[in-house]
């Protein structure tokens, strides 16, 4: 009998124990993202761990020092045609460690229109953005022209934009 009761007060223990681990697990932060996330590592995005990553002096995100970040949309070429890869390198220059910010770039009709989620360290961060076009640009209903690619991050509510023009030709 009384192995019985020290084994059910072994398991309520544990129970209890679960139970307040999942509760912790359960009140996650107003600026946590439950999304995959990544960071840059040697310029390389890399899936992150289940993590809350503040910047060191305890805000979150990057709301009150977006201006003073540095941003640069590069394309590896100005001109392109039917079935070129578009590489473009969004450059980020931030002055600490950021966490769950959304990068995008959109433009070409929207048909180019990919996003990122991911940590920002400290310094320069290089993210690698590719688009294919189609093999006909005029039957995948893109027409020769100067077009304007937008790239932007996002941190909560706020964001910041740049921008690049490339050429498509047929």
């Amino acid at each position: 009998m009384e192995k019985i009761i020290f084994i059910l007060l072994l398991i309520l223990v544990v129970e209890i124990g679960l139970t307040a681990f999942l509760l912790s697990k359960e009140n996650i932060s107003e600026n946590s993202v439950l999304v995959e996330k990544g960071e840059l590592l040697n310029n390389t995005f890399t899936p992150l761990e289940s993590e809350n990553f503040q910047n060191s002096t305890g805000n979150n995100l990057l709301e009150n020092s977006l201006k003073n970040l540095e941003i640069k949309l590069l394309s590896d070429k100005s001109v392109y045609h039917s079935g070129d890869v578009l590489n473009l390198d969004f450059k980020i220059i931030t002055d600490d460690n950021y966490s769950n910010v959304k990068v995008v770039v959109d433009g070409i009709f929207g048909r180019l229109n990919q996003e990122k989620l991911l940590n920002l360290k400290k310094g320069e961060n290089n993210i690698v953005f590719n688009y294919t076009l189609p093999r006909c640009n005029v039957c995948g209903g893109i027409s020769e022209g100067e077009y304007t690619i937008i790239g932007k991050i996002i941190v909560g509510e706020k964001s910041k934009e740049t921008s690049t023009k490339i050429t498509i030709m047929q």
